[in-house]
């Protein structure tokens, strides 16, 4: 009797110590599992922060570049408009213009021929310069020259392969052109160039009336003086002034000539009717 209840004490010991040791082991794993994703937590908060700041700086890049992209466009947009605007401007001063000088003739009546400078006489670098066409090229006296930037001068003689053009800026009195020039009013007004000024590289214009033109608006040929076509651009309005002794108005006009250093020219020959 005394043996039978030893071994079931010992049996009961050892039924105890069994469900202890399954209750340790448990308890470990669920603890080392907590620990692993408390672990994962705090990594996935501590990626967060740098996500969102990779995440705003591509924005802000894209936002930059949308906004730069932007802003050329409007730049352009400002640009075309200006332009579209000249036009309509140019349109409708060149309508005016005809209208009040009944012209029957225009630059389209006249094709440009190329030609180089080849000679130019430094005591008189602001009267005269030679071409390499003459002639035989279909080159005549009283011919417009220009260049890409405005009017130059008028052919004076030709042989047969060259040419001397005479100057606007010529101080020779039968190099005056005909001119017209817009008053503040929008009334047109002549004049004649007269003269040209070394020290300050402008056109000096007379009117034949008195004028209160706009700063920087155009001059042209008028037309008048039978030997320019009407149209050609000669510079713009940089001031206008009256001598107060004898009361005579100038108009000071600048050129985009470069009169200084021409190189090659074109000569206005009319076409054929």
């Amino acid at each position: 009797m005394q043996k039978k209840i030893i071994a079931g004490i010992l049996i009961l010991l050892l039924a105890i110590a069994a469900a202890f040791f399954y209750l340790t082991q448990v308890q470990n794993t669920i603890s080392l599992s907590i620990f692993a994703d408390l672990g994962n937590l705090v990594q996935q908060v501590i990626q967060v922060p740098s996500q969102v700041a990779s995440n705003a700086s591509q924005f802000l890049q894209e936002f930059n570049d949308d906004y730069s992209r932007l802003k050329e466009l409007e730049e352009k947009d400002e640009q075309y408009t200006v332009a579209f605007n000249r036009i309509a401007e140019l349109e409708k001063e060149n309508t005016e213009l005809k209208a009040q000088l009944g012209l029957t003739n225009t630059l389209n009546d006249y094709e440009y021929v190329n030609a180089t400078v080849i000679a130019r006489d430094v005591n008189g670098w602001n009267d005269y310069l030679t071409i390499d066409l003459g002639s035989t090229d279909g080159i005549e006296t009283n011919m417009a020259v220009t260049t890409k930037n405005g009017l130059l001068g008028r052919i004076v003689e030709t042989t047969a392969t060259t040419a001397s053009i005479q100057l606007i800026t010529s101080k020779q009195t039968n190099s005056q052109v005909s001119v017209s020039m817009k008053n503040n009013d929008g009334k047109t007004v002549y004049g004649i160039v007269e003269g040209y000024d070394e020290t300050k590289k402008q056109l000096v214009i007379r009117p034949t009336e008195t004028i209160t033109p706009q700063k920087d608006s155009a001059v042209l040929t008028s037309g008048l003086g039978g030997v320019f076509p009407a149209g050609i651009t000669v510079g713009k309005v940089v001031e206008a002034t009256t001598d107060r002794v004898g009361g005579i108005q100038k108009v000071y006009v600048q050129s985009e000539v470069d009169f200084s250093d021409v190189k090659t020219v074109s000569i206005l020959r009319r076409l054929a009717e």
